[in-house]
């Protein structure tokens, strides 16, 4: 049981750790002048910029430690970074005004049937890389989590911060349906909120790559 305690202990700091990083970088925003705060999160500003790049940076060395046999899992995983970074600068609605990720563009007559079959086909592909992905690694990912292995960890944050970022953008939504009122202000702080934690996903799986790649070549210069 103390086992247990303790993995999730390990999981819980990185994730408190990061946490306080983001309400400290939303604070920052909240503070700015408004202009300045609108100007740095907008779609092309400097918060989103970042989160482009370290996904771009992370696909690079997944595609790097595949050439090296470093993770042979590097080619699916550099094609789902780069997935994550075309999201970011909103690729999935550049050809139509409705996201292809969206329910509504297969049922909507402004979308053409061939768009509708090309978006179906774009979606599945990915589903498809992504399912595929998480079989072949997942228990990889576990024996890490049980082995208390740095990258592990970072990893499983990662993924809990895509979660928490999803909360963050339904949760006026969820204030209003109990009796908020949406104002322009809690636009502007749900949206620093959410830029900080999206920005908090690339980063650490950036720095689980970088720390599995330095476990792995330390073990390999030892043996």
């Amino acid at each position: 049981m103390y086992f247990f305690i303790k993995i999730f202990r390990n999981i819980y700091k990185v994730f408190f750790i990061t946490l306080l990083m983001v309400l400290a970088g939303a604070a920052i925003f909240i503070y700015l002048p408004k202009e300045l705060s609108a100007r740095l999160i907008d779609e092309d500003g400097l918060v989103e910029t970042l989160q482009v790049i370290l996904f771009v940076i992370g696909a690079i060395i997944c595609l790097v430690y595949k050439a090296c046999k470093i993770w042979e899992e590097g080619l699916s995983g550099g094609f789902l970074l780069t997935i994550l970074a075309l999201r970011e600068l909103d690729f999935q609605i550049k050809f139509t005004e409705i996201s292809i990720t969206r329910t509504k563009y297969y049922f909507s007559p402004d979308v053409s049937l061939t768009a509708k079959i090309v978006g179906g086909i774009v979606v599945f592909s990915i589903l498809y890389v992504l399912i595929a992905f998480a079989r072949r690694n997942l228990s990889k990912l576990i024996d890490g989590i049980i082995n208390q292995k740095i990258w592990s960890i970072l990893t499983i944050n990662g993924i809990l911060f895509i979660a928490a970022a999803m909360i963050i953008d339904r949760s006026l939504t969820i204030l209003t349906l109990i009796g908020f009122e949406d104002t322009i202000k809690m636009e502007f702080t749900k949206t620093f909120f959410e830029e900080m934690a999206e920005l908090a996903i690339p980063a650490l799986f950036l720095a689980a790559l970088i720390t599995y790649g330095v476990i792995f070549y330390k073990t390999r210069k030892t043996n």
